[in-house]
């Protein structure tokens, strides 16, 4: 089971749709759906899926997160997030079958201006 969070910094170019495309391009042998701000990549019986979370909560979410992964040089952009993009996959993987795909989906996120990628269960960098 992966997760990660593409916290969006206010200037960053992130949109569901360039994501969509982007991670289209890099799973050319995976399903990559786009519904209603969700983006689900699936290949047989394993899927990750990426999420839009604009509400209010992220803010004071991202100030905690800043001030855990203390002395960061990102932690004054980490706190100005107010917008992220949340990255799960809830199948289990014990034989780590996907663990490099998770990678490569984190990597598409990272090709975004202005998004910080972060662990979200020990806060830091990724």
């Amino acid at each position: 089971m992966y997760s990660a969070y593409g916290l969006l910094t206010p200037g960053s170019d992130f949109t569901i749709k360039e994501a969509a495309a982007r991670l289209a391009a890099k799973f050319p042998s995976f399903a990559v759906e786009q519904r209603s701000g969700v983006i689900v990549v699936s290949l047989d019986t394993w899927e990750i899926h990426l999420a839009l979370n604009e509400s209010a909560a992220v803010i004071e979410e991202s100030r905690e997160i800043a001030g855990r992964i203390g002395g960061a040089e990102d932690a004054k952009d980490i706190a100005s997030c107010a917008r992220r993009v949340e990255l799960a996959s809830d199948i289990p993987d014990p034989e780590l079958s996907h663990f490099n795909d998770y990678l490569f989906a984190i990597e598409v996120l990272q090709s975004f201006k202005g998004l910080i990628a972060v662990d979200p269960k020990e806060p830091s960098l990724l």
